[in-house]
């Protein structure tokens, strides 16, 4: 069940950076309809979006177990929430990486 979400979650994403416009034009048309397309086209060209490719070289080379990190120490500084479990306790990259 989990590799036919991930498998989905990966196409949608690949496809929307292939499709540029046709994906701000349906934003727009479905969800968006008082912003142009010219505006969703600049707010998706301002987002760092990964293709499926690099997604899976940063799960393989421990990228986005480091960025989870940075989150949780973020909270534990911040916020001053107990001793949190390390990102690399809980979060598993094995199931991307084996269906992408």
């Amino acid at each position: 069940m989990f590799a036919r979400i991930i498998r989905g979650w990966a196409d949608a994403n690949d496809h929307m950076l292939r499709n540029g416009k046709a994906v701000a034009g349906a934003l727009q048309k479905k969800h968006y309809p008082q912003a142009t397309i010219a505006d969703i086209e600049e707010a998706l060209a301002a987002q760092k979006m990964f293709s499926s490719r690099e997604w899976k070289r940063l799960y393989a080379d421990g990228s986005v177990a480091r960025w989870l990190q940075q989150v949780s120490d973020f909270f534990l500084t911040e916020v001053s929430i107990a001793p949190a479990t390390p990102a690399t306790q809980y979060f598993d990259p094995s199931l991307y990486l084996a269906t992408v």
